[in-house]
């Protein structure tokens, strides 16, 4: 039987943080903490990235889950390119989090995140997979796009969100969560199938007593105010008016990605935080190309993109910036 680490005599494994200090929020009041890790050099602590900004009210959600998850797993449903992984990594960073990530897709099964038989030294060894790692020493466990798997393999999780311990059969092992171990699942459904039309081949409905075991937030793209934030930090070198001309550029993607009241999405493929930041910095980088705005949108994010499609989007940079679109 295994049984998760807990701290030794005198050994310091958790610290509080400061929301306001440690999430850059404000408007928190000052004797509001949040527990995680004090130890900070674990090699599966998310990589930090300074230039995050969080979105206030999504971080409520997690830093209460994180703090007291009640029995629940956590499930971040919303579009590609949305940031769902992010807002979950960004904050386990912050609190020093260990975190291990697993993309969920069609040939996976419940067995891919117990382990499997492996050589190892000339011998068969079992060897573990994320979930007795994260339950053993108190990590998170991110289970990527999970609504595009067999519906029935995820429920082998159903017990153990139950309290149940882990068995596993190959090593006799009885695996008992830490107190500190979080699962995380993000989805481009809220797993009751896609009701947007935009993923209808590669979604599944999944099990409604799986389902019973979360809570549940979705996640839009950020706010025009917020992307102002991150393109200043990010490239304080493109004029205001052309950061806030990108973003506009960019929410227009998205409109016509997600399509209108039938469903209907115009394009194949939206323009995600990360691309438009990519848009910024890359118009720094080429800023003696001519037109070096659209000339970065090609290599940030419409060159992937279908010659018809590749049109639209340019068509609609040109409309948004007006007469900036070559004079730049």
């Amino acid at each position: 039987m295994v049984r998760p680490d807990f701290p030794k005599k005198g050994c310091i494994m958790f610290k509080n943080f400061s929301v306001r200090n440690t999430f850059d929020q404000p408007k928190a009041p000052e004797q509001f903490t949040v527990e995680g890790f004090a130890d900070d050099t674990n090699p599966l602590i998310p990589k930090r990235d300074d230039l995050y900004v969080f979105d206030r009210i999504k971080l409520r959600d997690i830093l209460a889950f994180t703090s007291d998850p009640m029995g629940d797993a956590m499930w971040i449903g919303g579009p590609y390119g949305a940031g769902k992984t992010s807002i979950v990594t960004q904050t386990l960073a912050r609190l020093n989090w260990p975190t291990m990530c697993f993309s969920w897709h069609k040939r996976r099964e419940f067995a891919d995140l117990v382990g499997h038989q492996a050589i190892v030294g000339g011998q068969t060894k079992f060897v573990h997979g994320p979930l007795p790692v994260c339950m053993t020493h108190g990590y998170a466990l991110v289970i990527n796009e999970a609504d595009r798997g067999d519906a029935g393999e995820l429920v082998g999780l159903n017990d153990i969100l139950e309290g149940s311990p882990l068995v596993i059969p190959e090593t006799n092992e009885v695996i008992h969560a830490h107190p500190k171990f979080r699962l995380f699942v993000t989805a481009n459904s809220m797993g009751s199938g896609d009701a947007t039309g935009l993923y209808a081949t590669s979604i599944q409905v999944l099990d409604p007593a799986f389902l019973d075991r979360f809570r549940f937030i979705s996640v839009g793209y950020l706010e025009p105010d917020i992307e102002e934030s991150i393109l200043e930090r990010v490239a304080p070198r493109v004029p205001q008016g052309i950061r806030e001309n990108m973003i506009k550029v960019a929410n227009e993607i998205r409109r016509l990605f997600l399509g209108g009241d039938d469903g209907g999405s115009e394009l194949s493929l939206t323009m995600s935080t990360r691309s438009l930041v990519r848009w910024a910095r890359l118009t720094v980088a080429f800023k003696g190309a001519p037109n070096a705005v659209g000339f970065a949108l090609e290599r940030a994010f419409s060159n992937r993109a279908e010659p018809e499609q590749q049109q639209a989007i340019h068509r609609i940079a040109a409309d948004v910036f007006g007469d900036l679109w070559e004079a730049n």
